[in-house]
């Protein structure tokens, strides 16, 4: 297969779950301006108030409701205000296991991720992490991914396609893809793959409280 037509089967894939991506998107942006921009009046509803003489009265509750949820998903040391993530496994004496997993929080800088997808889990109603393995350490990098801008196809439960396409402030242009047999990374229109030598695809796709048989989740602040 040429990269041509592998480009074209990543826009493909992601043409065709536009409608998906469009929806998941319009939810998230409305939710987020709500919570945290204070948003709450449409510009027609603003300027009919001010038209008035009134000012548009806010009073945002939710973003005080998100505050309380992230302390209880993600807790904090009491005495250093220091996010604490838990671990439990079973190990061995010298704590190799632990050492290790603490040692990938420490080097992704976790705390910071979490938080991320915690807002976008409670207030868009889905997370996505991202955990390919650096090519030079041989490590799993985990890094935050934006859910609004993702493409996803399941075989009952398990992840089978996945793409996430991002434009950059500079104009510049970027798509990951992976499939369970190939890996495929566009940057500026150019196409660059390899084998997925792994049998699943390194990304997390977290639902907050999806329906039967559904893989799109749903806001807290909906509630």
């Amino acid at each position: 297969m040429s990269k041509n037509d592998i480009k074209g089967q990543v826009e493909d894939f992601i043409g065709d779950k536009n409608k998906h991506t469009r929806k998941r998107k319009l939810v998230f942006d409305t939710l987020f301006d709500f919570v945290l921009e204070n948003k709450q009046w449409t510009v027609a509803e603003e300027q009919d108030l001010i038209a008035d003489g009134f000012n548009p009265l806010v009073l945002n509750f939710s973003s005080d409701f998100v505050d309380r949820y992230i302390a209880r998903l993600f807790p904090r040391n009491q005495r250093t205000g220091i996010l604490e993530v838990g671990v439990k496994t079973f190990d061995d004496d010298d704590g190799k296991n632990i050492k290790k997993i603490l040692g990938a929080y420490r080097r992704n800088y976790l705390p910071a991720i979490l938080i991320e997808q915690g807002l976008d889990f409670l207030i868009g109603g889905d997370a996505c992490i991202y955990y390919p393995q650096n090519e030079h350490t041989g490590k799993a990098d985990i890094i935050s991914l934006d859910p609004r801008n993702c493409s996803l196809a399941f075989e009952g439960n398990k992840l089978v396609r996945f793409a996430h396409y991002e434009k950059f402030a500079d104009g510049k242009e970027e798509t990951i893809y992976w499939d369970m047999g190939i890996f495929v990374h566009i940057i500026d229109g150019v196409a660059h793959y390899k084998k997925n030598k792994f049998d699943f695809i390194p990304v997390a796709w977290i639902p907050c409280g999806p329906r039967p048989h559904q893989y799109e989740g749903r806001s807290k602040v909906l509630n």
